[in-house]
């Protein structure tokens, strides 16, 4: 078996790879140091940042939750706002209803009034329209009462001439004087003029002697010829008329 045998050169490069080795290690821990020197810088410049980083993230947080609380204040005060301005809005408006039907109330008693007046001017505007012709029927009224008390004038003197002519009863012919006016009922009439009363009288008796149903006469008192109707089966006295005088037969 062959052996290999390292020459002096070969055990020097060795050697001094050895050396190398070793002279590379101590620059190796050197650089090592120096690398752990600068990480360890970079380490704190890192933490320092960090530090700093995480002081304007502080600040920022509570700028932010200042900001934010003032957002919820302000959006707080406005609901408060909103909240009494919509109860303002609902008492005004809750007021001007009410005023509303106040007025309504009041328009519509005033339309009832207005109706009513309305309705008592077209009845005066009717009177008004007429007036006229009442100012007319009273000017009748009063022509027509002019002479009804001429009339009655004259009635009055005839009927005093006539009741100082005549009597209230007549024995020579059982004649009853029973009022004014003549017979409300009768079945027969015969009229008779130029006759005086007891011309008439002497006439009716003498009806009546041949008919007992001939019993009234109705003289007219206020006729210049002495006018006179004898009646058949007169009954009840119509007080119609003053121009006569009604007289019934007693059996």
């Amino acid at each position: 078996m062959a052996t290999y045998t390292k020459t002096n050169n070969e055990a020097d490069k060795e050697a001094g790879v050895e050396v190398n080795l070793k002279g590379n290690s101590h620059v190796y821990e050197t650089m090592h140091d120096v690398q752990d020197s600068e990480n360890d810088d970079d380490d704190k410049v890192l933490i320092n940042r960090d530090s700093k980083f995480s002081n304007i993230s502080r600040k920022q947080n509570g700028y932010i939750g200042l900001i934010c609380h003032a957002l919820l204040l302000t959006l707080f005060v406005v609901v408060l706002v909103l909240a009494f301005f919509m109860y303002s809005l609902h008492k005004d408006i809750k007021e001007v209803r009410k005023n509303a039907e106040i007025q309504a109330s009041h328009i519509r008693l005033y339309a009832k009034k207005n109706k009513a007046l309305t309705g008592r001017v077209g009845k005066l505007t009717t009177q008004i329209k007429e007036f006229p012709s009442i100012v007319d029927q009273t000017a009748k009224l009063q022509n027509d009462s002019a002479a009804a008390i001429k009339t009655v004038g004259t009635l009055s003197n005839s009927l005093s001439k006539s009741v100082e002519r005549a009597s209230v009863y007549y024995p020579k012919f059982n004649a009853k004087f029973m009022g004014f006016g003549y017979p409300a009922n009768r079945t027969h009439w015969a009229e008779y003029h130029q006759f005086t009363l007891e011309h008439c009288l002497a006439n009716l008796y003498e009806k009546h002697a041949l008919d007992k149903e001939w019993n009234g006469l109705a003289f007219g008192h206020s006729q210049k010829d002495g006018w006179c109707i004898c009646y058949k089966n007169s009954q009840k006295l119509d007080v119609h008329s003053l121009h006569y005088l009604y007289y019934v037969l007693d059996d």
